[in-house]
């Protein structure tokens, strides 16, 4: 593994922290092993980042079709082209590599040859460089063709924004060159194709963020050519440093010894830590260094190694060991150091007896060994190979047929047998022994082969054509029939061909075949052949289902055969013939094809129609793993209520709109139908919407009245009543029956409703029906009923009352607030108390708001209720009603209602008998807040002389000591301290702490310079203490530990 590597060859030294990026999704994909093991190998510094989809997707403005065009021409997937724009323009912005100031890439592939005993990243801080890298490649300009003049453009725009000392004659030919780019007239050939091996570079971050690089990549990116064509990251990333670094502000690593997919890498020339041998020579960025070459690779994943600060981690030692030493070392030593292999001395013969002898010799050591293994081929073939080397080719025979007795099947003994006649040239024995071989060994497609290559090596082509038509006979496998049509097409008859073709055919009727067939046809310029074939193998494959899916690639071949020549209606009648027969979810891929056959051929309209067909198959594939998951069924009935208007709204036939309305009812019936399993209404909220969307498009798209009010009533007998109900399901179903006109019937459900499962969202609806519909008494009459069946509602007792105010039955409304606060337990009473007061002030009524509010602080004595109250003293009030309808008679509807003006004196009052009920209760927190309130109120309404009274109440805050009970230890506690509750416990030391208090504050008064030795006044409480505290909201039930006034 490459991480394994890294960590050997330097990085479990400098300890930095690895990021390994990938694509959304892709992260799922990591096995928890492989984590387990990356962790161990990296010691826990190595995360995962994902890239997002917005910036690896192919941009929305670019022209997809263009996008393809090109991956199919040149090649290199989407995936790679996405990875060279991420490179070029977003990876040192990602936000897992926002921290670090140096960035060090490592690609994928790649190896380390040599030990690094050194800083990367501070030898280029010590050499004031900030990119580094291994060595210059040359790029290709036939993959990339305008990216040298979109880069020329963007430098005639911006050509007084570049350094004047920028190294711009690294990447254009000499001066003219760099002259022709700033003027924007510079292509390809005055491109050098020089490219830094961006997949090693090391680079500060200041590189790729200034602002040059910035706008250089934008310009590029929105040219397009990542997609269009293959524009590398590298030499984007090389025309980029051109534009904007010295030389010597980027470093070539020359003792690294860097590999990337077994290309060529760099090595040091000697180095005793290294495990690779120098080659050769090639520029770089200052135009020298040198370029070299290893045999071995090594496959790893991705990774980014990230470097914060450009420093590593302190280490104590960090200078490597004496003796360095690789597995890579270990294992060449011993490889060096094995002994050869025994080799038998060669022996020469000076004469034919001694040759004879020889022979003689060696045919007795075969004979033996062929005695003791008979059954060995390898003997037999050794035994006469080297008859055959001493040209003795009657006895090689003899051997060979010696051997085909004891194992006439072996197709190695065929083999070698006719190899050896062929080389002796004796072409007649070698075809009678291929004729043999297929006669014994029909099955054998290899001797065939041979035979065959035999005869047209030997110009007899209608030999060949002989051994083909026995080897048909025998009905072989595809490529033996495509290597007989080859033949006849390589000599030129093609009649023949296609009446191979048609043989084939009748043997083996595959689509594969037929469209091979069709195809030939075509290419061959037999258009009307063509077409005959693919429509006799639509007739073969007949209307059964099965044949139908069968045949796909028949259809699709059709298809693109007519869209080939330009007959577009033809090849979209196919398409719609195959697509009406296959089930949807099994034609996804002809689906494909059609769909990018109407984006380049078709109009709006037959588009957006294939993209509906391909939705549909969507959606049937998820329905088929889940069939209860009804977000899918709401998007599939949209889906198909969309289509139905689409085609309404472009004059559709009425067949054409009712087969729609069909389609759409098939999908309703068929989500409903899927019931949710147990009584839990959890599992029943999104399916009974299922049942509504249907009811609402009968009514309002089909129309169909009747059968909207049957989907009502099926919905209303399918749930289960007595475990739980859906208000909604019966008060959409009244309102449906009110838009019919039949008030009775939707009186009769909803009471049917209230009476089988009442429930307060059933109430609500009932009552708000009523109240449209203007039937008071009705309404009146079910808020009653709703009293009695929830009659701690609070809410429902306010709107009671609400109801009656607006009927201007005051008498009425009255009597339902009293009715309500009498109530033994009430949800929230507090809504319904301050309703009741709200309503009798609108009234102009203070005296009877008064006693409410008499009747409310004796029952809660809440801090909140005494500071409205006191408020409510305060404040205008409008006249009484009766008044203001005097009034309105003899003046204007737009005129202002007069009020009658509040008392501070009461309300002074209310808050002083608010305070000493708090105090009575033990309070302080709400005496605290009170205060507060009440310091605002007399700022507002008061004198000097009530604000110091009430500021002079304010408590301070002191720590006191208390031994705890349960450990025994004496703790300190803050605790807030009133001065009447500490001069009515302690009146002796209370004098005391007023004293100490007065004079802290005119010490206080000397430091900032106010009348030292002026006389300073002891008012009550504890005036001194009082400074800088903060207001309380009396709205609020959080209270200031500390009390006081922030602006005092």
């Amino acid at each position: 593994m490459a991480l394994r590597n890294v960590e050997d060859r330097f990085n479990s030294r400098l300890k930095y922290p690895y990021i390994l990026f990938m694509a959304e999704g892709e992260y799922d994909e990591v096995t928890e092993v492989q984590k387990e093991r990356i962790a161990y190998i990296t010691e826990g510094r190595a995360k995962f980042a994902a890239v997002p989809k917005s910036q690896w997707d192919t941009p929305d403005f670019l022209d997809k079709s263009l996008v393809e065009s090109s991956i199919e021409n040149i090649g290199f997937s989407q995936g790679y082209r996405a990875m060279c724009r991420w490179y070029s323009g977003f990876f040192w912005n990602h936000p897992a590599s926002q921290s670090y100031d140096w960035l060090w890439r490592l690609d994928t592939d790649i190896e380390f040859h040599c030990d690094i005993s050194y800083d990367p990243i501070q030898r280029l801080i010590d050499h004031k460089a900030v990119y580094g890298f291994v060595e210059v490649v040359y790029d290709g300009d036939w993959i990339q063709p305008t990216l040298a003049s979109n880069v020329s453009a963007f430098m005639a725009e911006h050509r007084d924004e570049f350094p004047p000392d920028a190294n711009q004659g690294f990447v254009w030919r000499g001066s003219d060159g760099v002259a022709k780019a700033l003027r924007g007239e510079a292509g390809n050939s005055e491109w050098t194709n020089h490219c830094m091996y961006n997949n090693f570079e090391i680079s500060h971050r200041s590189v790729w963020e200034n602002s040059i690089y910035t706008r250089f990549f934008e310009f590029l990116d929105r040219a397009g050519g990542f997609f269009y064509e293959r524009w590398g990251d590298a030499p984007v990333h090389s025309f980029g440093l051109a534009m904007t670094l010295r030389k010597d502000q980027a470093f070539q690593f020359k003792d690294i010894g860097y590999q990337h997919q077994g290309w060529e890498y760099v090595c040091p020339v000697e180095s005793s830590l290294c495990t690779c041998v120098q080659e050769k020579e090639f520029e770089n960025f200052q135009d020298g260094g040198e370029r070299y070459r290893l045999s071995s690779t090594l496959q790893i994943v991705d990774i980014v190694v990230t470097m914060q600060d450009g420093r590593a981690p302190r280490i104590k030692n960090r200078a490597p060991a004496a003796i360095q030493i690789t597995a890579e070392q270990l294992l060449r030593e011993a490889q060096e150091r094995q002994e050869s292999q025994f080799r038998a001395p060669k022996q020469r013969v000076e004469d034919f007896e001694e040759l004879h002898e020889y022979r003689g010799r060696k045919r007795k050591e075969f004979e033996e060994r062929i005695r003791r293994t008979r059954g060995s081929i390898k003997e037999w073939l050794q035994y006469a190979n080297w008859e055959a080397s001493q040209n003795e080719f009657a006895r090689s025979r003899s051997v060979f047929e010696r051997a085909l007795d004891v194992d006439p099947r072996s197709v190695q003994l065929w083999l070698s047998y006719t190899e050896m006649e062929l080389k002796s040239r004796n072409v007649q024995h070698a075809r009678n022994l291929f004729d043999r071989a297929v006669t014994l060994l029909p099955r054998v497609d290899q001797l065939w082969y041979k035979y065959v290559f035999l005869e047209e090596l030997l110009q007899n082509v209608p030999g060949a054509r002989q051994v083909f038509e026995r080897w048909m006979q025998w009905e072989p496998d595809d490529k033996a029939w495509q290597a007989y049509i080859k033949l006849e097409q390589r000599y030129n008859e093609l009649d023949r061909a296609s009446t191979i073709y048609e043989r084939w055919i009748a043997v083996r009727p595959e689509p594969r075949v037929w469209v091979k067939w069709g195809k030939f046809e075509e290419e061959r310029g037999k258009l009307d052949k063509a077409r005959e074939v693919f429509q006799t193998a639509l007739e073969f494959f007949g209307d059964d289902e099965e044949q139908i899916e069968k045949a796909q690639a028949v259809f699709g071949a059709f298809a693109k055969m007519e869209t080939r020549l330009k007959e577009y209606e033809r090849a979209r009648v196919i398409y719609k013939f195959a697509l009406s027969r296959i089930p949807r979810s099994k034609s996804a891929g002809l689906y494909a094809s059609y769909t990018k056959f109407e984006k380049q051929h078709g109009t709006r309209n037959t588009l957006e129609n294939t993209v509906l067909g391909k939705r549909r198959i969507q959606y049937e594939d998820e329905l088929s793993q889940d069939g209860r998951n009804y977000d899918v069924w709401f998007d599939y009935s949209r889906l198909e209520e969309g289509a139905l208007r689409d085609l309404k709204d472009e004059g559709a036939t009425p067949e054409e709109e009712e087969s729609a309305t069909a389609r759409v009812r098939e999908v309703y019936e068929r989500a409903v139908a899927q019931v949710p399993p147990g009584g839990e209404k959890r599992h029943w909220r999104r399916y009974i919407f299922l049942w509504l969307n249907y009811a609402l498009f009968e009514e309002i798209e089909a129309r169909d009245y009747f059968r909207a009010r049957q989907i009502y009533q099926t919905a209303v007998n399918l749930v289960p009543h007595k475990q739980f109900t859906f208000a909604k399901l019966w008060v959409m179903f009244a309102k449906y029956e009110v838009r019919r006109l039949d008030l009775a019937a939707a009186r009769k459900i909803l009471g049917t409703a209230i009476g089988m499962c009442p429930k307060e969202a059933l109430f609500k609806g009932y009552i708000e029906l009523e109240i449209e519909l203007r039937e008071f008494d009705r309404a009146r009459t079910l808020y009653e009923k709703y009293i009695e069946f929830d009659a701690a509602n609070s809410p429902a007792w306010i709107k009671f009352a609400e109801l009656e105010s607006q009927l201007q039955d005051f008498d009425r409304t009255r009597a339902i607030f009293e009715l309500g606060i009498s109530q033994p337990s009430l949800s929230m009473p507090e809504l319904l108390w301050k309703a009741y007061i709200d309503f009798e002030i609108e009234e102009g009524e203070r005296e009877t708001a008064r006693s409410l509010y008499e009747r409310l602080v004796t029952l809660s004595g809440h801090v909140k209720v005494w500071i409205a109250y006191a408020l409510f003293e305060a404040e205008p009030i409008p006249i009484p009603r009766t008044e203001r309808e005097d009034e309105d008679e003899d003046e204007d509807e737009g005129a202002e209602v007069r009020t009658v003006p509040g008392d501070p004196a009461r309300a002074r009052a209310v808050f002083e008998r608010g305070y000493k009920d708090l105090k009575s209760k033990g309070f302080k927190s709400e005496r605290v807040a009170l205060l507060s309130v009440w310091k605002n109120f007399e700022q507002m309404h008061g004198t000097e002389a009530d604000v110091s009274k009430v500021d002079g109440m304010m408590p301070i805050s002191t720590k006191r000591r208390h031994v705890d009970p349960e450990t025994g230890e004496t703790v300190e506690d803050w605790d807030i301290v009133f001065a009447d509750d500490e001069r009515e416990a302690n009146p002796t030391s209370f004098k005391f702490l007023q004293m100490a208090h007065a004079w802290k504050k005119s010490q206080a008064g000397k430091d900032l310079g106010i009348g030292g030795g002026g006389r300073t006044s002891v008012l009550s409480g504890f005036t001194a203490a009082s400074s800088k505290t903060e207001d309380v909201d009396a709205s609020s039930e959080m209270i200031n530990p500390y009390g006081g006034d922030k602006d005092d």
